[in-house]
């Protein structure tokens, strides 16, 4: 997926020194680790948000509640039940409960619902292959410590993003990263929050974001 995107880049001509900010959620991150180690020197900064270095593949399992949901939704075809399922896993109960900041006089469930059910219905359904491939790849992938203080030595700017109350990709995946990465890194864990990191908070993940953006060009 990594070439994919390299592909993607030269042909949009995006292929200066230091010309990329590169965002990468959940999968989406480890993607970005191997972009990293790649194309080291077009990347200005990387945002590394609730994601995972990998390791053996019983290391790469989610939480059970997590590996439970996931299993449970290959196989269901109701969309409505898909969309209660995956929100139950991707955000805190306690935070679906409470009244959407953008319609008050309805909870985030209710909320994420409409969203959820729009995009579903507006979108292909994944194959069985598709969604047993993407698993394959997510349980498969591995960064080494050794790659990750590469990582760190070839970026100027580096933050890592995570949640306290994620399902899929606990806490301590990012820790690992920053550990092996070191000093020069910045960690944030946010408190109350589930996988879906971006969704829930977005003000505060948008200004995260320009935030690197801005500091990296400073540098």
């Amino acid at each position: 997926m990594a070439e994919d995107v390299i592909t993607l880049l030269e042909h949009v001509g995006w292929i200066e020194e230091r010309q990329l900010h590169v965002v990468g959620v959940s999968m989406g991150g480890m993607v970005a680790q191997e972009l990293a180690t790649r194309i080291p020197r077009r990347i200005i900064s990387l945002v590394l948000v609730v994601t995972s270095a990998g390791g053996h593949i019983w290391n790469n399992l989610p939480p059970w509640k997590g590996v439970s949901t996931l299993a449970r939704l290959t196989f269901i075809k109701d969309p409505a039940v898909k969309v209660q399922m995956i929100m139950d896993m991707v955000f805190p109960l306690s935070w679906l409960a409470e009244p959407s900041t953008t319609d008050p006089k309805v909870t985030n469930r209710e909320a994420q619902t409409r969203l959820y059910m729009t995009r579903i219905l507006a979108t292909t359904p994944q194959t069985l292959m598709g969604t047993l491939s993407q698993m394959a790849a997510g349980l498969s992938h591995r960064v080494t410590p050794e790659r990750l203080r590469q990582i760190a030595n070839d970026i100027p700017k580096i933050m890592l993003v995570t949640g306290d109350e994620d399902n899929l990709v606990p806490p301590h995946c990012s820790e690992w990263i920053k550990q092996c990465m070191g000093p020069n890194v910045t960690l944030e864990k946010w408190e109350r929050t589930g996988h879906a990191l971006q969704i829930q908070r977005p003000e505060k993940f948008n200004a995260l974001v320009e935030k690197v953006i801005e500091e990296s060009r400073a540098l």
